[in-house]
């Protein structure tokens, strides 16, 4: 299939993406996931697509347009996981959050980049900390020191990430600010 892989985040700043990537070290270290390292923390608005690299710039506008006009909080609270294969950080939702994805999956599927039924799974926030090689058995040990943890932080969501696949790794193209 022609086209590169991209994706849409709300990527956080500094300090709180660094105190993430630590935490996804961690479980890369301790329990050997490594997978949420392809890519910088964040949670995610659109699933991975294919698209046409030309088109990049199009969807930079579609996607500046749906920008809400001002900043909002996002709070990082505690653990959870999927199954037994995932591992994350959970993210309180907030009505912010639920009209931005919503706003962006109406306006990837009637710009015609994804198809106009999208994923239908509801939205769950979260930031990964291990997905897809995370053992069964890494999982329970994972779970165990995660599970009871504190984590609790907060960062200004003041941009939409849009991010692209090269070599292997998963690389921000371009940030849209809020309110421009």
């Amino acid at each position: 299939m022609p086209g590169s892989l991209y994706y849409i985040a709300l990527v956080p700043g500094e300090p709180v993406s660094g105190r993430i990537r630590k935490l996804q070290q961690e479980v890369a270290g301790t329990f050997h996931s490594r997978h949420a390292l392809k890519s910088p923390p964040h949670i995610t608005l659109q699933m991975p697509f294919r698209m046409e690299t030309g088109r990049q710039r199009a969807l930079e506008k579609l996607l500046q347009r749906i920008c809400p006009d001002r900043p909002f909080t996002v709070t990082l609270n505690g653990f959870g996981h999927f199954g037994n294969r995932v591992l994350f950080i959970a993210v309180r939702d907030s009505q912010a959050l639920q009209g931005l994805h919503r706003d962006v999956h109406e306006g990837l599927g009637t710009g015609g980049f994804v198809p106009a039924s999208g994923d239908q799974r509801p939205f769950h926030p979260h930031v990964t900390l291990a997905s897809r090689d995370l053992q069964p058995g890494a999982f329970n040990r994972a779970w165990a020191h995660f599970g009871t943890a504190g984590f609790l932080e907060q960062f200004e969501a003041d941009a939409i990430s849009l991010l692209r696949q090269r070599d292997g790794k998963w690389h921000i193209e371009s940030r849209l600010q809020f309110g421009e």
